[in-house]
C-alpha cells in the first residue's frame, strides 16, 4: 500500500511527510532543468513529466518491496489530473 498525503498548495503535506516519514519517504521530482518548456512543447511537456511520475511511482512500489509503507507527498501519478476531463 502507497500512503499518499493530499491537500491544497502550501498547506503543509511536504513539512508532515518529511517529519513523519523517515526512511519511507518517496522524494517529489520538483524543478528539474531538463523539463521541456509547456508553451513551447505541450506534447514533449506532457510525455517528460508523464515518464518522471512513472519514476516517481517505480520508486514506492521499491520502497513498499524493501521496507513496507511507502509515504508520497501527492499521488505519483497524478491520477487525479484527469478525473475531470
Amino acid at each position: 500500500m502507497i500512503i499518499v498525503v493530499e491537500g491544497i498548495s502550501a498547506g503543509g503535506k511536504s513539512t508532515w511527510v518529511c517529519s513523519a516519514g523517515g526512511p519511507h519517504v518517496v522524494s517529489k521530482n520538483g524543478r528539474l532543468a531538463e523539463a521541456c518548456d509547456r508553451a513551447a512543447d505541450v506534447a514533449g511537456a506532457a510525455a517528460f513529466w508523464a515518464e518522471r511520475n512513472f519514476d516517481r511511482s517505480r520508486a514506492a512500489l521499491a520502497v513498499a518491496h524493501a521496507m513496507g509503507h511507502p509515504l508520497c507527498d501527492a499521488d505519483p501519478l497524478k491520477l487525479h489530473y484527469g478525473a475531470g476531463s
